[in-house]
């Protein structure tokens, strides 16, 4: 459970594998961080960084790779900063001491939510204090352990202690604990998950991976800007850095899917290795802009032209802008009426950037700090940290920008065609509810204008639900937001109900039966239904991870989602407000091209413009 390099000494190397014993993992895994330290402030640049290193690390193809462990894609529920003159912290402390703590913060509502009595989802996260030493932590930077909490809890307190760090200083130094403990305490949260005793050692998933066999020296790699271990994967037999590759595909205006995945970089003349993010942009000429962030936080830019080629190789966009502030997790890009190309950034501290590639391919400004511009609105604080955006122009040039917080509140502004950013930003929820229910954190937000004005809004919720709402151009949210994947699950194709009751049919008929030939012929017939239920598109997802979208000329709006199982999925709101029920893209581009899929995929994007085509790059 202790990490550190020459903690876990028997552990490394070890080629055994684990066993599972009583399997009991995170499946929906939540974080609530909290932050214990003097150098901890809702603007500081610690909290922003501390923060999005959490969030990437619950969302992207890091934690798809636990995916075999059957943990699914994470999200960050809470962050809390502890008052060091009420808490004030020790000199020394233990892992008694720690969860005794933090059961005292949730007493006194310093920490919140409350684990529930059999908690099988929320994970405590405790920076400890930078001045406070570990008494049963020497040579380790963090460990996790688990506890009960409240009346009838028993081991429901599930909490990790990250212990490693300079109370002033980023996440960088960290975030190879913060990896390896969350990889374990997802796949062990009790002592019951993966784990193996190898006689000297009981070691982990981590600790097999975190150095080389009688060696201290850590192992890890570049993953969106920080350097996270690897961890063992008993399906490879073997330790993985789960990395990612860029895809394109299309679908006609038709509805067809002519294409299979096409692999971006095997078009391109210089090859970025891994893909951990991307955005996409279609202009009018029908030419995609796509930029990329590759494992060391950088970004880049190409363009897909309108007849189906890749000409440019990839830019350094950081080159091109002069930028010095460090590796870039997250971008989102939108093009306006004029070709120009929009570019949203958030840095690794979690702040906010815009810059602008001209139509005629110059990058003539350089980032500019895009709360530096709203906050002088009023004069009003700003948002603090922002771990995720979405952006999005109109037709009269204006740029919609869409942010989350650490605490998964959205917001918006937007900023003119000429240039100015004349709104702070406003709090979306607070419009949305006065029509409407609350409808809680959002840790994922996407965002697209249509050719009236209107900015259609997509978010995901803590539970995975899939929401959406639309701020009209006059400026109003009329709209509550509403439950997407109520409305898909309800336009599945009639047959799917006849084909469930054939199901459920045949299976109670397979439980009573017990001649081996009729066996197999059931069988066979339970396939068949299965197999067309597939190729109606009849099993919905229940929660959504990742979600972009797109508004078309017609008035349609296209989903694009990820659910959590990685599987890429499309819907269309249409022109009168229905939906259509999701399909699977996976399902179709594999009729037209190599019979394989792309894989498990952490991430999407999507763009369309006008009646034209819509392009899909995903992670995969």
């Amino acid at each position: 459970m202790a990490h550190g390099g020459g903690v876990n000494m028997p552990c490394h190397g070890y080629t055994g594998g684990v066993s599972s014993h009583q399997g009991r993992v995170l499946t929906d895994p939540r974080i609530i961080a909290v932050f214990w330290d003097p150098a901890f402030t809702i603007s500081s640049p610690l909290v922003g960084s501390m923060s999005l290193l959490l969030t990437d690390v619950l969302s992207g193809s890091f934690v798809k790779g636990l995916q075999e462990y059957e943990v699914g894609v994470g999200s960050s529920i809470g962050v809390h900063i502890i008052d060091t003159k009420k808490y004030p912290p020790p000199s020394k402390i233990d892992a008694g001491g720690i969860q005794s703590q933090l059961a005292k913060w949730l007493d006194d509502g310093a920490v919140t939510p409350k684990p529930d009595a059999h908690e099988g989802r929320k994970v405590y996260v405790v920076f400890t204090p930078s001045s406070t030493s570990i008494s049963d932590g020497v040579g380790a930077c963090g460990y996790h352990n688990h506890g009960s909490y409240g009346p009838g809890g028993s081991d429901n307190l599930i909490w990790a202690a990250i212990f490693g760090y300079a109370g002033s200083t980023s996440a960088d130094g960290v975030a190879f604990c913060v990896g390896h403990e969350l990889a374990e305490t997802f796949t062990n949260p009790t002592d019951q998950g993966y784990f193996v005793d190898t006689g000297d050692s009981r070691c982990e998933i981590g600790d097999l991976c975190e150095a080389a066999k009688g060696s201290s020296k850590i192992i890890s790699y570049p993953y969106l800007g920080w350097n996270v271990e690897p961890f063992w994967s008993q399906a490879s037999t073997a330790c993985i850095k789960p990395g990612g590759t860029l895809f394109h595909t299309l679908r006609r205006a038709n509805g067809a899917w002519p294409f299979p995945f096409g692999n971006v970089e095997a078009q391109l003349s210089n090859n970025l290795g891994n893909v951990f993010r991307a955005a996409c942009a279609l202009n009018a000429k029908g030419e995609l802009h796509v930029c990329a962030i590759d494992g060391s936080g950088n970004v880049w830019h190409t363009i897909r032209a309108a007849d189906g080629t890749w000409p440019l190789p990839w830019e350094d966009v950081e080159k091109q802008t002069s930028w010095k502030g460090g590796p870039i997790p997250r971008v989102a890009c939108s093009v306006d009426a004029t070709g120009n190309l929009h570019v949203c950034a958030i840095d690794r501290n979690g702040k906010l950037w815009h810059t602008i590639r001209t139509a005629n391919g110059t990058w003539p400004f350089a980032f500019g700090d895009v709360q530096a511009q709203t906050t002088k609105v009023r004069r009003n604080s700003g948002i603090g940290p922002t771990p995720h955006v979405a952006c999005s122009t109109n037709a009269a040039g204006d740029l919609h920008v869409c942010a989350i917080d650490v605490n998964g509140g959205l917001w918006h502004t937007i900023r003119k065609a000429d240039g100015t950013w004349p709104f702070a930003f406003g709090d979306v929820q607070a419009q949305t509810r006065r029509v409407g229910p609350n409808i809680g954190p959002t840790p994922y937000v996407a965002c697209s204008a249509d050719p009236s004005g209107d900015l259609h809004v997509v978010v995901v919720d803590l539970n995975g639900g899939l929401r959406h709402t639309i701020r009209k151009n006059d400026g109003s949210w009329p709209f509550a937001f509403g439950d997407v994947l109520a409305v898909t699950k309800a336009a599945v194709p009639k047959v799917c109900a006849q084909l469930a009751t054939r199901l459920r049919v045949l299976e109670n008929f397979f439980q009573h039966v017990h001649d081996p030939a009729a066996m197999q012929k059931l069988a066979q017939e339970i396939a068949a239904v299965v197999k067309q239920q597939e190729e109606n598109d009849c099993n919905q997802p229940n929660a959504i991870s990742n979600v972009a979208c797109a508004a078309q000329g017609i008035g349609e709006l296209h989903v694009c989602a990820v659910d959590l199982n990685g599987i890429l999925l499309h819907a269309s709101r249409l022109s009168n407000g229905s939906w259509t029920s999701f399909e699977s893209v996976q399902r179709h581009t594999i009729l037209v091209g190599p019979k394989q899929s792309i894989g498990m995929t952490p991430s999407v994007a999507c763009s369309t413009t006008g009646a034209l085509d819509l392009h899909i790059c995903a992670i995969s």
